[in-house]
């Protein structure tokens, strides 16, 4: 059985929280922060979405090389979730198959892909209730993330 309760909190954010808690994280491993690459295979929106939200986490020193894999499945998963909503914006909320009125399948794809979002987010600190705990470090890098947290990318 795993550990119980709520998953450790990524020292760079305690640090950019100005948190209490690294002391008691002395012996910890910390990757050091770097711009990652962006993997080759990504998926035309999951390319646009890496390429809106990696400046910004990395200005925030908050990623390394070694987030490649939580990175590249929090773009495409941002990628997935514009996708369909898009979809069903243009379909509708409903369709008509076979002369029944059903559903549409974009929905629940648009939900499940969002489920996972609000997760993924809130482990990098992207959400409002998790970046409401992190203090900014300078002007660049909140200019950086709010043109990002303002529609100028990202899911919103």
């Amino acid at each position: 059985m795993g550990r119980r309760g709520p998953r450790p909190t990524p020292t760079a954010i305690l640090k950019l929280r100005g948190s209490r808690k690294l002391g008691s994280r002395a012996g910890a491993v910390e990757a050091p922060s770097s711009r990652p690459r962006r993997p080759a295979n990504l998926s035309p929106g999951a390319a646009r979405a890496w390429d809106r939200l990696v400046p910004a986490l990395h200005d925030l020193g908050i990623i390394a090389q070694v987030d490649v894999t939580a990175l590249t499945m929090l773009t495409e998963t941002i990628a997935l979730w514009e996708h369909a909503t898009s979809e069903m914006n243009r379909i509708g909320m409903v369709v008509t198959a076979g002369g029944r009125v059903r559903r549409n399948p974009y929905l629940l794809i648009a939900a499940r892909a969002g489920d996972q979002l609000a997760k993924l987010l809130a482990e990098f600190g992207m959400t409002p209730s998790s970046r409401s705990r992190v203090q900014g470090t300078a002007a660049p890098v909140a200019g950086a993330f709010e043109s990002w947290d303002r529609g100028q990318g990202g899911p919103a």
